[in-house]
């Protein structure tokens, strides 16, 4: 009986084939792929290597005996892996994940979907569902960020700023955009680690709201991001007090409004 991970690359193959029947070439069918998979896609080069046996002949759509894998790749071992590597980076992409780890993208899906109970909610994996602890720590969030500013000037709100990164498209249009103080983009191939946070990111923020404010400059400005471990590294920590930027806690995050 064939697995959930088997099932899912016996899809995106057979697409793969059918398409290359009707000629479409391997860029098109990658891109066609990335549009429905998302985060899920194979890698570009693994489309153009299906495609180009599939129009040779050389391959079927059903896998090839491999001796020596293990019948299924959901071992303990690669569950916690990957839960170390999304707790490390929640924008991480399963493609990332599969060229680590060296199993494939169905098993990683199932993994992070069904046994570590994760959803890709705007590019990140969060937990679908979150621990008592979880909600308790984000009720007790929620009640101090509200004594702190219960009954305040809206103006104050204006501190705060929050941070956080994203995959874009450059052609993807966009307007009608307010308080935006930084965009930056990172170089293609590379991570936001603690380094480029402190060296590129937030001195080009001081940077732009001292532009915004001449004369208060950080002043009382807070900052809220994420967990990710480039954010609550010991490096920008250190960094955020030297400039006197204090650093608003931020709880887990849950898709489900009603887990809080």
């Amino acid at each position: 009986m064939a697995s959930k991970d088997d099932n899912f690359n016996l899809k995106w193959r057979a697409y793969i084939d059918f398409r290359t029947i009707l000629k479409i070439q391997p860029v098109q069918i990658f891109s066609e792929l990335q549009e429905i998979l998302c985060v899920d896609c194979p890698y570009r080069s693994t489309v153009e290597r299906w495609a180009a046996s599939f129009r040779s002949g050389d391959a079927d759509v059903p896998d090839l005996p491999l001796s020596g894998r293990p019948v299924s790749a959901t071992t303990s071992e690669n569950i916690a892996l990957i839960e170390s590597m999304v707790m490390e980076d929640k924008c991480i992409t399963v493609n990332q994940l599969e060229q680590s780890i060296k199993i494939s993208s169905g098993a990683i899906h199932t993994i992070l979907t069904t046994e570590l109970g994760y959803r890709s909610v705007c590019g990140k994996w969060v937990p679908h569902k979150l621990s008592e602890n979880q909600r308790l720590a984000r009720l007790n969030i929620a009640k101090k960020l509200l004594e702190t500013y219960e009954n305040c000037d809206s103006r104050r709100l204006t501190e705060i700023i929050t941070g956080d990164e994203t995959w874009v498209y450059y052609a993807t249009p966009y307007s009608n955009s307010h308080g935006i103080v930084l965009q930056l983009p990172c170089e293609s191939g590379k991570a936001v680690t603690a380094n480029f946070f402190t060296e590129q990111v937030l001195p080009s923020l001081i940077k732009n709201i001292g532009k915004y404010r001449p004369k208060t400059g950080t002043r009382g400005m807070k900052i809220v991001n994420d967990n990710a471990s480039s954010h609550t590294a010991k490096l920008t920590k250190d960094f955020l007090d030297v400039e006197g930027l204090e650093l608003l806690p931020h709880p887990l995050c849950s898709p489900r409004p009603s887990s809080v």
